[in-house]
């Protein structure tokens, strides 16, 4: 009995990992067609959720730094 409580365990958290591997792959895809804003909501939903990748962190950061740059020249203001 104890092995199968061990087994579901741990197939609940490979599926886990996999649903979260499969999301910033998605985030991924949004970031590298320029879609930032979307590629940023999908990360910090994978962040909330408690995944964590030095690879997310930057690419989060990047995504905050794109989405402001972008702000600031459509607005006319080039003061960096």
């Amino acid at each position: 009995m104890p092995y199968a409580k061990i087994s579901f365990l741990f197939f609940l958290f490979i599926g886990i990992c996999a649903a979260q591997e499969s999301k910033v792959k998605k985030a991924n895809d949004a970031y590298e067609t320029y879609s930032f804003i979307n590629a940023q909501k999908i990360y910090l939903k994978v962040v909330e959720d408690g995944y964590e990748s030095p690879q997310v962190f930057k690419k989060l950061g990047d995504t905050s730094i794109l989405i402001a740059n972008t702000k600031r020249l459509s607005s006319g203001t080039t003061n960096f």
